[in-house]
């Protein structure tokens, strides 16, 4: 193929789809290389239309709205879940930073005896919100491997 040859046809990019080599004479005014420029852009629209094909993915959302952080949250409490599977849910739930108001105050290092009723009050009410964080992410990752996400709904468990 010469090179005159392969600068008048349209060509298909791997990547990009199909493409056309063009080259713009610089002494000419900017009105007409743009009028130029958008007749051979008419001229080749069935190219470019063919190249817009949509394309349907794989999975679709379930919801029209999930919040980012708290899906990276509960999925990183899933994963503290796993290297650690007896820890307290308490603990998990502060390593985990799951509570934005609970888990800066408690130490997940800290011995097993509370140091006051405030402290012990706390870790009951991070245990509560651990245990229903594991319990709403777990449901969200199993939904996730059947192919639907996001979506907490009961999963069917047994065989």
């Amino acid at each position: 193929m010469g090179f005159s040859q392969f600068l008048s046809e349209a060509h298909e990019h791997l990547n990009f789809g199909k493409a056309l080599a063009l080259s713009i004479p610089l002494n000419q005014s900017v009105k007409l290389s743009l009028s130029q420029v958008k007749a051979l852009i008419e001229a080749n629209q069935d190219v470019k239309e063919s190249a817009l094909r949509k394309i349907k993915p794989k999975l679709t959302l379930q919801g029209q709205r999930f919040n980012f952080n708290a899906l990276m949250k509960g999925f990183g409490l899933l994963k503290f879940k796993a290297a650690f599977p007896a820890m307290e849910h308490w603990r998990l739930g502060a390593a985990a930073t799951l509570s934005d108001s609970y888990s800066p105050v408690l130490n997940c290092l800290a011995p097993r005896q509370s140091s006051d009723a405030i402290e012990a009050g706390d870790r009951i009410l991070m245990g509560k919100i651990t245990y229903r964080a594991l319990d709403k992410y777990q449901k969200i990752a199993e939904n996730a491997a059947r192919g639907k996400f996001p979506c907490n709904d009961p999963v069917a468990m047994g065989g």
